[in-house]
């Protein structure tokens, strides 16, 4: 199309697009400010802008963009998506709220007020309400995104959600959720298979890598890095670029491979790229409670408690709700001891009980917030 028509605004756009999801920010960022200059009310150049802002970790300026793009349409839903997103990604909760408020009431449309709404009583944590809420959407209208909302409440309640997750939800989701409920060997299958289908697709790349690491597959993730990834940690980085472009690469997972099968060399340049990349969200304004989170794993493998234990509390004093694979997971093996680690987990326990009985469901026992669900 460039070649036709070198001033074509769409163009640059989708070459920006396309260069952002396949690793070259800087160029990407250069196309869609350039198809700016050519449109300036172009909504898709500018949300796709904010995309790449935020994929360097730059959440202020995405933010930023964002706002334009709101007050040329107020009511260009992915703008609106991710304006809650990323303006929650700054710490400000409040804002990201009035953010959303705003849309129901100009959409004046009953399955976004509910959708919407879903969101909001998510963000604050009450996820009993938000899953009433979302139940109350026609099946019909809930579509992809939120029934993988509703599978992450669930999943993040303690209860499998089978009902929900065998319909829209795409293959590597389904087997990331097989995995947290300790079904080890159907999520490895549906990963392996998923991954055999669609071997370059990053969301399925990501979740095969996930499922090797809940699974403890340490050496068979270490293979896939060194074939697929030959080893290089920049390429690692520049092509697991998540969807959720808040969320640093999988050097977590790569990290805990490394130390598992005692390659320190890897150990050190995985957790050295986590860093840079935590500091780099950071630095562009990222203070969300899943910010806090990611501090929390980093500091708990680099073996200083304290500092691991003052954002997990950071993050659950602002509600955030600790799902049971989080507070399980070898991450913190070495913690599980700790007085104040114990005190979080059962603090998190009643939390989710009392989420739980509010949707009529059992308690948990106490046993599954220690070990997990085993595998089956």
């Amino acid at each position: 199309a460039l070649e036709l028509d070198p001033n074509l605004a769409d163009g640059h756009a989708v070459r920006g697009l396309l260069n952002n999801d396949t690793g070259n920010p800087d160029f990407a960022m250069a196309s869609l400010r350039r198809a700016l200059e050519l449109n300036p009310n172009s909504l898709d150049a500018r949300n796709w802008l904010s995309l790449s802002l935020t994929d360097s970790g730059r959440i202020r300026e995405a933010v930023d963009e964002l706002a334009v793009l709101v007050d040329i349409d107020p009511l260009y839903p992915p703008a609106i998506n991710n304006a809650m997103i990323y303006t929650a990604e700054l710490g400000d909760d409040e804002q990201a709220v009035a953010v959303a408020e705003r849309f129901i009431s100009l959409s004046n449309d009953p399955i976004v007020e509910l959708d919407y709404r879903a969101r909001i009583a998510q963000m604050e944590g009450r996820l009993a309400d938000a899953l009433k809420l979302m139940t109350q959407i026609p099946v019909v209208d809930r579509g992809r995104p939120v029934l993988q909302r509703m599978v992450l409440q669930y999943v993040a309640l303690g209860q499998d959600p089978k009902q929900y997750d065998v319909q829209d939800t795409n293959p590597g989701f389904r087997a990331v959720t097989r995995a947290r409920f300790g079904e080890f060997e159907t999520a490895l299958r549906l990963a392996e298979d998923t991954l055999r289908e669609n071997p370059d697709q990053v969301s399925v790349q990501l979740a095969y890598i996930d499922v090797l690491s809940i699974t403890q597959e340490h050496e068979r993730l270490i293979a896939y890095f060194e074939s697929q990834f030959l080893g290089d940690l920049n390429l690692y980085a520049t092509r697991l670029r998540s969807s959720n472009l808040t969320v640093t690469p999988p050097f977590r997972q790569l990290a805990l491979a490394a130390r598992a099968t005692g390659d320190d060399l890897l150990f050190e340049g995985a957790m050295r790229r986590w860093r840079e990349s935590i500091d780099a969200f950071r630095a562009g304004g990222s203070a969300s409670r899943g910010r806090d989170l990611d501090e929390a794993a980093y500091w708990a493998m680099r073996d200083n408690q304290e500092l691991a234990l003052d954002f997990l509390e950071s993050a659950y004093a602002r509600r955030e709700l600790f799902q049971l694979h989080w507070l399980t997971s070898p991450v913190f093996e070495q913690m599980r001891e700790n007085p104040r680690f114990v005190a979080l987990r059962e603090a998190n326990a009643d939390r989710i009980n009392t989420e739980r009985e509010q949707l009529s469901l059992d308690p948990l026992p106490a046993q599954v917030f220690v070990v997990g669900f085993s595998p089956t």
